[in-house]
């Protein structure tokens, strides 16, 4: 992809059923802690809950995490973009650096 080029829409799945993953860029550890799972989890959560989602699995590994998610009200973007957003803005500030530290936007 060019610079300056928009991002392809997501498309939405008929089921209201995504596999959504997501992975940090290589030289960090965005989930080496437990503490940074936990958190993580607990704003996946928030947003599932506040979205009427459900979670039916996850696994979340030290650089990388997979979510098995169903929807059918709100966009699975709109689920995934404050927990994500959170984690880096913290994982930043804990770690006096600035930038991005996902490797791309989520896969869905």
């Amino acid at each position: 992809m060019c610079i300056g080029m928009p991002r392809f829409i997501r498309n939405e799945c008929e089921t209201g059923v995504f596999h959504v993953m997501g992975r940090s860029i290589p030289e960090i550890w965005i989930f080496a802690e437990d503490a940074a799972k936990q958190r993580y989890l607990r704003d996946v959560g928030l947003s599932i809950r506040k979205a009427a989602a459900e979670l039916y699995a996850y696994c979340v590994m030290s650089n990388h995490y997979h979510f098995l998610i169903g929807t059918d009200r709100v966009p699975i973007g709109q689920i995934m973009q404050a927990p994500n957003s959170h984690i880096a803005q913290r994982w930043n500030w804990e770690h006096d650096r600035k930038g991005p530290i996902w490797d791309d936007r989520f896969k869905s």
